[in-house]
C-alpha cells in the first residue's frame, strides 16, 4: 500500500473517529461537569441520571484513546513507511 492509498484507507477514517469520539466525550463531559467535585456523600446522593451521565463521560474517556492507539497510531506509522 502507497502512501496516498494509506491515507485514504486508513489514516483519514482513523482521524474522523477520533474526532467522534472526541465530540461525544465533550458533551458527555458537560452534561456531567455540574456533579464535579464528587466526595463519597455526593456520590451517595446522585440521582440515576445523574449516575447515567457519570457512565457516559467515563465510557467516553477511554474511547478516544483506543482509537488513537489501535487505529491512528498504526495509520500513522503505515503512512510514514
Amino acid at each position: 500500500m502507497n502512501a496516498p492509498e494509506a491515507v485514504e484507507l486508513k489514516l483519514t477514517p482513523a482521524i474522523r473517529e477520533c474526532e467522534r469520539h472526541s465530540e461525544r466525550l465533550r458533551y458527555a463531559a458537560t452534561r456531567g461537569e455540574e456533579l464535579f467535585p464528587i466526595d463519597a456523600e455526593a456520590y451517595r446522593q446522585m440521582s440515576d441520571s445523574d449516575i447515567a451521565a457519570l457512565d457516559q463521560m467515563l465510557f467516553r474517556f477511554g474511547k478516544p484513546q483506543d482509537a488513537i492507539g489501535q487505529r491512528l497510531l498504526p495509520a500513522i506509522l503505515l503512512v510514514g513507511q
